[in-house]
């Protein structure tokens, strides 16, 4: 059994916050805000569930800091590996808030995290309180080096950042008192972000700065913030003494990741196609920003289809060691979680690579000892063959992305996928829609378009049905589930064809009478009070407003391609009209100044009072078109040098002028 370190040879122990201190602590200035920080600890103070798929926490998830601390997605990073920490001792360096930390303690780990600010390691205590096998210390990771050696090392989200805390070779400094507190068959893990991820390469602000092409552009300094592209990151983990590394790819990132994928399965190497797993992922990223120069949902394909998806992950997970070590079971290529949701419910689907050579995904339940919902019944889980052919909810999302996408698309997509689930039902599809009244298995209440492959055949396949809800319900319900819930997935879509429409009612009303069924309003609210319902008992929570649910609208985003060409004519057009305007206040000054009052008293002053009158008109036109946004942005463009300042608001404005103004 491994035994505790005794932690006081080296600090003092605070009973105030129950956080190991050294004596003398010096100034740590990194900080989500004073506000922020304090409005985390009260929500934990105030919360009786504050374990790692905490469904309390949900009320606190109330901007980007509060959501990255209690959303249950953090473990995701470390979860495929909660096995193996399990009586393992690990320190974790740069603990932050305590959630990472609180899912290792969960594991079995006997941890020992250190924070330098002694808010956050106050915050990771709570977070943890009641942990016995977690022990938090505020101080720097270079005062933790007496410590004794683990048989895990962490930098999560922390590498970044050596160089602004340890000087300009902070990068090895670090890696390198990590080698020296690693046991010979330890293990350091590494998540950060890919300085060349394709988000960035999209117009992502760079995580640390906010600023777009920050990092592709390699605007870093040697004292500050720095991320790597993963050669790059190879080679310092390498030349630190980490011969051994296995390279683990979590998207949309390692922050808050649906899905964990190793190198064989980004590489396209297997008999299945991952890009649709990652696109989606993509799709579900908090931190992408509103517009970006291209869809990602689109560009991950031909990314993954060229084994490029590790170069351009928008973070790296690296297990590092000095030997070869099994971690997590060689044949495991893939993990896939579903956690925001009450924990009887949290699933993993692990995809195995069998001695053949094919894909076999497993799907288990993470807590099955849970209580369910009493109408909501957990499916027994299975292992099953992974099915290749068109995920039919990557086939919207693609879709949607065309300027000028038609109504006449979505129906012929949604008649797929209807047909589909008659069949499934045992309903005739050559008679068309049955009674929206008609009643339905349970079991199908998850036989949604994104659980639905079509394969090269025409032949549909659905997969992941994972719950009944009660005995059987209404086939016009679980219609329109297929709808909303498909729409909801959707972060933006491209401009449609005239007369397209873009609101979930009239959508749905339209579509259905396509296909020969007819719906009336207060049926469609009874079926938005049922997915409330449902999103009640099995996420804890529902993001569903009964009063206005059914006039929500997709998001509709010009191309950057289209914002692009309207921006530069809008300069253009500003410039010219500027020039213009100039040109006249001179000439009117020039008029203005040539009068002879004198020789001609009363035509004088009445024109005098005339071109007064316009000179002053047009110099208040003038000044207020200086003002707008569009000027600004020119003056901003033409500005030389840019300073880093510059190029910000250079990004604010472009972001301002080209967000719809329903988005602002």
């Amino acid at each position: 059994m491994t035994q505790k370190i005794d932690l006081s040879r080296f600090f003092n122990f605070d009973p105030s916050t129950r956080v190991w201190t050294r004596r003398e602590r010096a100034a740590f200035d990194y900080t989500d805000g004073a506000a922020q920080e304090q409005f985390i600890l009260d929500a934990l103070k105030r919360t009786g569930d504050v374990s790692s798929s905490s469904t309390e926490l949900f009320a606190h998830m109330v901007d980007w800091p509060s959501t990255y601390h209690f959303s249950p997605r953090r473990g995701n990073l470390l979860r495929p590996f909660a096995s193996w920490f399990a009586g393992k001792r690990v320190l974790e360096i740069g603990c932050g808030c305590g959630a990472i930390t609180r899912f290792l303690g969960e594991s079995g780990a006997h941890v020992v995290s250190v924070e330098g600010s002694m808010m956050r390691a106050t915050i990771a205590r709570e977070r943890c309180r009641d942990l016995d096998n977690v022990d938090i210390i505020c101080a720097t990771s270079e005062q933790a080096g007496q410590l004794g050696q683990f048989d895990a090392v962490l930098l999560i989200g922390v590498l970044e950042y050596a160089r602004k805390f340890l000087g300009p070779r902070g990068t090895h400094r670090l890696l390198d008192g990590c080698r020296s507190q690693l046991a010979d068959d330890g293990v350091l893990f590494v998540a950060i972000e890919n300085q060349l991820g394709l988000k960035y390469f999209a117009g992502a602000g760079e995580d640390h700065v906010g600023i777009p092409m920050f990092g592709i552009e390699e605007r870093y300094d040697d004292e500050g913030v720095t991320t790597f592209g993963r050669r790059e990151l190879a080679g310092l983990i390498a030349g630190a003494g980490f011969p051994v590394q296995q390279w683990w790819y979590p998207f949309p990132d390692y922050k808050l990741p649906l899905c964990v994928l190793n190198e064989k399965a980004v590489a396209a190497k297997l008999g299945a196609d991952f890009g649709p797993m990652i696109a989606r992922a993509s799709m579900a990223d908090l931190q992408r920003p509103a517009a970006n120069v291209f869809a990602l949902e689109r560009a991950w394909h031909p990314v993954y289809r060229n084994g490029i998806a590790g170069d351009l992950s928008n973070s790296f997970l690296v297990l590092a060691s000095k030997m070869a070590l099994e971690i997590v079971d060689s044949g495991t290529v893939a993990f896939q979680y579903a956690v925001d949701r009450i924990s009887a419910y949290a699933k993993v689907s692990a995809f195995h690579e069998t001695p053949e050579g094919a894909v076999e995904v497993c799907t288990s339940y993470l807590r099955p000892a849970a209580a369910a919902d009493d109408k909501v019944r957990r499916a027994d889980t299975a292992r099953a063959a992974f099915i290749d052919g068109t995920p039919w909810q990557d086939r919207l999302n693609r879709m949607l992305t065309l300027p000028g996408w038609t109504e006449q698309q979505f129906v012929d997509w949604y008649a797929t996928w209807a047909r589909a689930v008659s069949s499934f039902a045992g309903i005739d599809p050559v008679s068309g829609i049955a009674p929206l009244s008609t009643r339905v298995d349970a079991r199908f209440v998850e036989a949604l378009p994104r659980n639905l492959v079509v394969s090269d055949d025409g032949a549909p396949h659905f997969f992941g049905l994972e719950w009944a809800y009660g005995e059987s319900i209404e086939l016009g319900y679980l219609l329109f589930r297929g709808l909303y819930c498909s729409l909801a997935e959707l972060r933006s879509v491209a401009v449609p064809a005239a007369g397209t429409a873009t609101r979930f009612d009239v959508l749905f009303t339209r579509t259905l009478n396509a296909l020969g069924a007819d719906v009336q309003p207060a049926v469609l609210a009874r079926y938005v009070a049922e997915e409330r319902d449902f999103e009640m008992r099995t996420q804890g929570r529902s993001a569903i407003n009964i009063e206005r649910a059914l006039d929500a609208e997709l998001s509709v985003t010009p191309t950057t391609s289209e914002n692009y060409g309207h921006l530069k004519n809008q300069v253009v057009h500003l410039a010219t009209i500027c020039a213009e305007r100039e040109g006249q206040i001179r000439q009117l000054e020039a008029r203005l100044a040539s009068i002879d009052v004198q020789a001609a008293p009363s035509a004088s002053i009445d024109e005098l009072q005339c071109v007064r009158h316009e000179l002053e008109t047009l110099r208040t036109e003038h000044t207020a078109l200086l003002d707008t946004k569009w000027n600004r942005l020119r003056a901003a463009l033409l500005e030389r040098p840019r300073s880093t300042k510059q190029l910000a608001k250079v990004a604010c404005l472009i972001v301002s002028l080209i967000t719809p103004k329903s988005r602002r």
